[in-house]
């Protein structure tokens, strides 16, 4: 009985070498965990992490939920210009679900100097210009539950720049809304683009553009010659917007003025008449008097 036991046990011991899987030519058997130790992890894919896969070393990283672009907004007191640190950069980048340059062989990137407009009751406004190989585009930024973002103008000329935003009333509602960007355009002036607030969303339309509102103009020193012009701008009573424009001469000092009336009403921009010019023309007592 034993020497039958111990064929049979023989020959299925036989078998199993028989069937076992060979290693194939080249390769390399695969490490075995001893009793108690764990099998090794699987080499890292570099193109992951955190469980997210990312199709290139550049991509932008976003801090959580836009965060940092969170904390800028919500630092905001008073209109002015406001550089952008980088993680606020990648925040721009990462909340825009079809950014224009997607398709371009280098990265999206957005411009440090952006513009911050303090709240008017419905919560602070940053205006931004983000720069691909197809063009410059101005984005709105505003808080709430979620971050709001608005895109406002694509613009195909890469070197026209975010000079100045200011808020406006144009359409009679409760609060400023409305915006008016300023743009730089080649070689020295500018012109205005306004942009009305569109229904109860957070969403604009364009009302019309304002050319050659500024201008310099080279000076030699000791000059009086003329120097370019720069204008000002405020809503009245009726929210119609008023445009001042002031000539100047080498030195800074007005030479002469023109007030001219826009309105907006029926959400088209057209001149609607002229309106009477302040008693002082100097740029700081024009802001002292609400002019922006």
């Amino acid at each position: 009985m034993n020497s039958r036991t111990l064929t049979i046990a023989s020959l299925l011991s036989l078998g199993a070498l028989a069937f076992a899987p060979r290693a194939s030519a080249g390769s390399e058997p695969a490490p075995s965990a001893s009793a108690g130790e764990a099998a090794p992890a699987p080499a890292a894919d570099p193109a992951k992490k955190d469980g997210a896969v990312r199709s290139d070393s550049d991509a932008p990283i976003a801090s959580e939920k836009g965060l940092q672009l969170d904390k800028v907004l919500k630092a905001i007191k008073a209109d002015a210009q406001i550089t952008l640190n980088e993680a606020a950069q990648a925040d721009v980048l990462n909340l825009m679900p079809l950014r224009r340059g997607d398709d371009c062989a280098e990265a999206a990137k957005v411009t440090p100097v952006a513009f911050g407009l303090r709240d008017r009751g419905d919560g602070p406004t940053l205006v931004v210009r983000m720069q691909s190989c197809k063009g410059a585009t101005l984005l709105a930024f505003s808080t709430g539950i979620l971050l709001k973002v608005a895109r406002l103008l694509d613009l195909d000329d890469d070197s026209v720049a975010l000079q100045a935003v200011h808020l406006l009333n144009l359409r009679g509602g409760k609060h400023e809304e409305d915006l008016a960007v300023q743009l730089s355009v080649a070689p020295h002036g500018s012109e205005l683009r306004v942009f009305l607030r569109r229904g109860d969303g957070f969403a604009f339309t364009e009302a019309g553009r304002i050319k050659d509102v500024a201008m310099e103009g080279e000076c030699q020193q000791g000059s009086d010659d003329p120097s370019g012009w720069a204008s000002f701008v405020k809503t009245d009573a009726k929210s119609r917007l008023m445009i001042v424009r002031v000539d100047l001469v080498c030195g800074g000092q007005p030479s002469a003025a023109s007030c001219t009336l826009w309105g907006a009403q029926k959400g088209d921009l057209s001149t609607v008449g002229v309106c009477p010019l302040p008693p002082k023309l100097d740029a700081k007592s024009l802001r002292a008097s609400g002019w922006r």
